[in-house]
């Protein structure tokens, strides 16, 4: 893929994650939920929009994970991520 087209993805990925949290943020303030519940919608709604551009619009095409080192790697920064929901 082209520098340009890897961009505007990155690009797409941010505004979809961005608009998750805005919406996940301003539906949790307006139903009086706990900040656990804007946590599960994120994710929620964020797995979803990536499924979608991924599986089903097949934006960019889907690869799975074909190596011990990729697995351990994914392991790792999944591992980072939900360490940050505790900090």
């Amino acid at each position: 893929a082209s520098p340009l087209r890897q961009r505007v993805e990155l690009l797409v990925y941010i505004f979809f994650w961005y608009a998750a949290s805005v919406v996940c943020t301003n539906t949790t303030k307006q139903l009086g939920l706990h900040w656990s519940m804007l946590t599960l919608s994120q994710l929620s709604i964020s797995s979803l929009c990536g499924f979608l551009l991924i599986r089903v619009a097949r934006f960019v095409p889907y690869t799975p994970i074909q190596s011990r080192d990729q697995l351990k790697t994914t392991a790792l920064l999944a591992a980072v991520f939900a360490a940050g929901f505790i900090t």
